[in-house]
Parts: structure tokens; sequence; C-alpha cells
């Protein structure tokens, strides 16, 4: 529930201070991918992880592939931001 919510913060984020408003941190191009993918990736995997519920093993893999995108999305934007 936590990397879901945390997904749904990314998301806003990449979109008020992502590329086309005027608070730019990244221009365009192959920037725009992690800017804009990992949060998404990371936010669909999470629902993905609460919705196998009954599937252990295939919920803890989306899970883990959900935190890993957020938390290289974190790194990214520190990395942008400097």
């Amino acid at each position: 529930m936590l990397l879901l919510l945390y997904g749904l913060l990314t998301l806003f984020v990449a979109s008020a201070f992502g590329p086309g408003n005027s608070d730019e941190l990244v221009t365009e191009g192959p920037e725009l991918v992690p800017w804009y993918g990992l949060p998404f990736a990371g936010t669909f995997a999470a629902i993905i992880g609460l919705a196998l519920v009954s599937q252990p093993r295939r919920g803890s893999v989306a899970l883990s592939v959900a935190a890993i995108a957020l938390g290289a999305w974190t790194v990214f934007t520190f990395l942008v931001a400097e």
C-alpha cells in the first residue's frame, strides 16, 4: 500500500515538475524515459502486487519491481536536481 501511495506521489511530481513546465529539470530526449517511465512502471507494479495477494510469489516479485523502479526514480530525481 505504501508503494502505491509513493508511486502516485512520484507520478504527481513527474507531471508537475517534468518537461514542458516552467520549472524544467529535464529538457527532452532520452532523459524523458526515466522521468515518466519509472514512476508509471513502479505504480503499475504496485497495483499488480496488491492484486496478486492470493499468489504470494508473483505478488512479491511485482512489489520488488515497484520498489526498484520507484527507488531508481528517486535517485534519478536527486541526480538531475543537482
